[in-house]
């Protein structure tokens, strides 16, 4: 009789485990997509390149019910450089970037409690103007078609030169989300830690760059999505520089308008500079096809000099040969005037114009 007793008890405790175990999942994703590019500047350059309809990644991401309404959330997503094999770039500081030769989880790294309240959590996370941005551009930040070569020219450094670590992602970051049953508002906030324990390491950097606050506010209905974002970062060898940013798109039938409207602002070697761009666009679905276009104008504003500006053009076409791949290409015209240097990843001398076409496919999992 011992025998069947201990099937019994088994069986039994098999069975309470399993409502707990449905309380828990785990799941692995991630994008594989890569391109052929072809750029024109000061001169040209033919490369394999990572990442031109959606960004490569690999990432883990979990949640557990933990009763009460409360719920227990992981996210791990690293970036990869899907042409060589290697890591990308992250911060520990917001300020100094590491290697990008291994694999780090430099998208997004957080830990996170949910429920009626809402949802907090902290780690390395997207700026709220980054989202913005992505969220209402036609071919989402990237390729050659990447809208935010524009519309935040001085965040990644284009004037400058040094580029700001926190124009798209953020570590030392906490995070809270509005609850979701609003009505269809929605919205987040970030304020995120610069880390830096030391004056001038490194150079011209002093404690407390790196530090960032932001601001996401939006709504969602009948067919409208539209978000407000608001962004600074701490930056006291060139004044903190401040991002705010509107977006939105309609949908109707088969068609999906976009539009953005952005300002950003800082002070450079004691000359203020202000960068307005504007982007509309748009993607027409047909079947497993979609087609889409996009103009971006930005114009940098300089005390006591010439502005810098340019108009982007870009169209494209995805075709999707299943819900997980897709091939696609793309083609984009950069016009400068003549103190302009808005270029695709090989430098233009002022007044110079821009191109690039890429071809490739996306495979997510």
């Amino acid at each position: 009789m011992r025998a069947p007793a201990l099937a019994v008890g088994a069986i039994t405790a098999l069975c309470a485990a399993l409502p707990a175990a449905a309380q828990s999942s785990v799941t692995l994703f991630g994008v594989v997509d890569t391109a052929v590019q072809h750029i024109r500047g000061d001169g040209r350059l033919t490369r394999l390149d990572s990442g031109g309809l959606n960004g490569s990644r690999l990432g883990f991401k979990g949640q557990e019910d933990l009763g009460g309404g409360l719920a227990a959330s992981f996210h791990l997503e690293a970036g990869l450089n899907t042409d060589s094999g290697r890591g990308r770039p992250t911060s520990f500081d917001n300020v100094t970037d590491t290697s990008g030769d291994f694999i780090s989880f430099n998208r997004r790294s957080t830990v996170g409690l949910m429920g009626r309240f809402g949802e907090i959590r902290a780690g390395r996370d997207y700026t709220p103007v980054a989202d913005n941005h992505t969220d209402f551009d036609v071919f989402g930040n990237s390729g050659v078609a990447d809208s935010s070569l524009l519309t935040q020219a001085l965040a990644i450094g284009l004037v400058a030169g040094r580029g700001v670590r926190t124009d798209v992602r953020a570590s030392n970051a906490v995070v809270y989300v509005l609850p979701a049953d609003l009505g269809g508002f929605w919205g987040y906030g970030m304020y995120a830690l610069s880390e830096k324990t030391r004056d001038d390491e490194p150079a011209g950097f002093l404690r407390g760059d790196g530090g960032h606050r932001g601001l996401r506010l939006g709504w969602e209905g009948a067919g409208l999505n539209m978000a407000l974002a608001y962004g600074k970062s701490i930056l006291s060898f060139q004044q903190d520089l401040t991002n705010i940013h509107f977006g939105g798109t309609y949908t109707w039938n088969d068609l999906q308008f976009f539009g953005q409207l952005s300002r950003e602002r800082t002070t450079i070697a004691d000359v203020r500079h202000t960068n307005d761009a504007m982007a509309l666009g748009a993607i027409y679905t047909l079947g497993v096809q979609a087609i889409k276009f996009q103009v971006v104008n930005s114009r940098i504003k300089r005390s006591g000099m010439e502005p810098m500006r340019a108009t982007m053009f870009s169209a494209g076409y995805d075709y999707n040969l299943s819900k997980r791949t897709a091939l696609y290409g793309a083609v984009s015209y950069i016009r400068n005037n003549a103190s302009g240097t808005f270029d695709l990843g090989v430098p233009v001398a002022p007044g110079q114009n821009a191109s690039g076409v890429q071809l490739g496919m996306r495979h997510a999992f």
